[in-house]
């Protein structure tokens, strides 16, 4: 990855598939970190709807991609949270 700004371009992108690639490149740390930045992203003030709904969609896509792989506590990827 060349960029943040292109990381986060694909990471809120709101396409699941490219979501979970990006994800599965990713070290088990820097999965948490981004788990948890999306975390903050969908539950602390200061986030515009859009990005919110981006961080949703992000944390919904790495939520189902553990519940088709099979295999939550070893991929690092977030629980799916309520909507916002």
């Amino acid at each position: 990855m060349d960029s943040l700004e292109e990381f986060w371009g694909i990471m809120l992108g709101r396409e699941p598939a490219a979501i979970c690639a990006l994800w599965r490149s990713l070290p088990a740390d820097e999965q948490q970190a981004v788990s948890a930045h999306l975390q903050r992203m969908v539950s602390e003030d200061g986030w515009h709807d859009q990005q919110r709904l981006s961080a949703r969609i992000a944390l919904d896509a790495l939520a189902d991609m553990v519940m088709n792989d099979g295999d939550a506590n070893d991929s690092g990827a977030p629980e799916a949270g309520p909507d916002v």
